[in-house]
């Protein structure tokens, strides 16, 4: 599975993140981060061991070593 590279500042400023109120940007990522565990909760474990490819950087699996 490849990515294309992430563009981050160009988002940042096309979002006008620096115009917004910080707390609803902290509620929104707060949301959006238990979201995304959540997806990650339900994937079947073998899936988690998957390479991914983003941008330039080595490969890495989507699982956490905790």
């Amino acid at each position: 599975m490849a990515f294309p590279p992430y563009e981050q500042n160009e988002w940042v400023r096309i979002q006008r993140y620096h115009e917004a109120d910080w707390q609803s940007l902290v509620n929104l990522w707060t949301a959006y981060n238990r979201h995304l565990c959540a997806i990650l909760d339900s994937l079947p474990a073998g899936v988690l061991s998957a390479p991914c490819n983003i941008g330039q950087a080595e490969p890495a699996p989507l699982e956490v070593s905790l």
